[in-house]
């Protein structure tokens, strides 16, 4: 087998499969920012409750998990732009039925 073989069918198990290569990079993308996103949460909300903390650097670290909501954003968004136009009609009905 393959290591680049093994490496792609690892990301196959984050919805990378299938599409373009230029659709799984970005894929890739958009799930390591996804992940970077959710642990910022889980640390933030850690060091909030279990450090005492300035109330500055509270706000601050709460606050902090939005920029990487933004790079979220924008992944999600470039990921939407370069796709082909199924998988983007699929992507926004998902939206569409999701709010």
């Amino acid at each position: 087998m393959d290591k680049e073989k093994d490496h792609s069918s690892l990301w196959n198990l984050f919805g990378a499969g299938g599409g373009t290569p230029t659709d799984a990079a970005n894929n890739k993308h958009l799930t390591i920012w996804s992940f970077a996103w959710g642990l910022s949460i889980v640390v933030a909300s850690w060091l909030i409750t279990m450090v005492e903390l300035p109330t500055l650097v509270d706000w601050i670290l709460a606050l902090a998990p939005n920029v990487l909501a933004v790079v979220v954003l924008r992944s999600y968004l470039r990921f939407l732009r370069m796709t082909d136009e199924l998988q983007r009609k699929i992507q926004i009905e998902g939206l569409a039925m999701g709010f």
